[in-house]
């Protein structure tokens, strides 16, 4: 069987690194070839050597869509202009992307065989971006400018808010476009298992019973966490019921209430103790 070309797309941190080497193990258990172009490019053998906060990352594809030019990139230390995207594609199975939807966006995902878009409630996404722009290669590439993740918080949390809404808004309302399948980060912590026979489906990789709890085994948060300790931390949801403060809460819930709402997602704290993965939408 041949291996499909897939583009995976979500907000920072909002489980995209998690998703990624999920599908990687899927691929792998079904015996199918995964290619990565980014890894035959010279810049991938001598940034692999480099300290980059997350394992992999410079021998993983990823690329930025805007309206006059594609680029792959290695975090922020390499970018290079694709000229032919479906030269491009010919030679990976798997890319990642973070860029909102734009006017190229549709034409590009039509050259993919799938795309998948994660979403994280972005109260926990924030405090995740947070803790993450204090590790050690963030200190130093891309400086927080404040004396902790609070105060960082404080500062970017109504911006985070805002671009997490035009993100996630920007792709919902071009599903038909993208042939895309939405993947909740929510979803992967309460029922991996479910979530992986899904996406064998999606994807049309057929696994037995065996092939499926290896996939799990490996993809479990504890072990992706694992690999990639400065880019993981805990796993759950909702921790932005206690650590957000309630001006915090009060501006989240003002700027993405109402698409919190068209994806589940409880906007009211007081309800959020009832809240369950079930409650989400757009599942299919």
């Amino acid at each position: 069987m041949s291996s499909p070309h897939i583009l995976q797309n979500g907000v920072p941190r909002s489980g995209n690194v998690w998703l990624f080497y999920l599908i990687r193990n899927l691929l792998t258990a079904a015996n199918m070839p995964v290619e990565q172009y980014i890894s035959r490019q010279e810049i991938s053998r001598v940034l692999a050597k480099k300290d980059l906060g997350i394992h992999g990352v410079a021998e993983s594809d990823f690329i930025v869509i805007q309206p006059q030019r594609c680029y792959y990139t290695i975090l922020d230390v390499f970018r290079w202009p694709i000229r032919d995207m479906r030269e491009y594609i010919e030679q990976t199975t798997q890319v990642a992307s973070h860029s909102p939807w734009n006017s190229a966006s549709a034409e590009v995902y039509s050259l993919f065989s799938h795309g998948m878009y994660i979403v994280r409630d972005p109260r926990d996404a924030a405090l995740s971006m947070a803790r993450f722009a204090f590790t050690d290669f963030n200190r130093l590439h891309r400086p927080p400018g404040f004396k902790d993740p609070a105060s960082y918080l404080e500062y970017h949390f109504s911006g985070f808010m805002q671009r997490w809404v035009e993100h996630v808004e920007g792709h919902l309302v071009n599903l038909a476009k993208s042939n895309m399948r939405i993947v909740f980060y929510e979803a992967l912590v309460a029922d991996l298992p479910g979530q992986v026979r899904q996406l064998a489906d999606f994807l049309g990789v057929a696994l037995d019973a065996a092939g499926i709890e290896a996939v799990v085994a490996a993809s479990s948060f504890g072990e992706i966490s694992a690999q990639q300790p400065n880019h993981t931390h805990r796993g759950v949801w909702g921790g932005w019921r206690e650590e957000l403060s309630r001006v915090q809460k009060r501006q989240a819930e003002k700027i993405a209430g109402s698409l919190l709402a068209v994806l589940g997602y409880p906007e009211d704290p007081t309800v959020a103790d009832t809240w369950s993965v079930e409650d989400l939408h757009l599942q299919k």
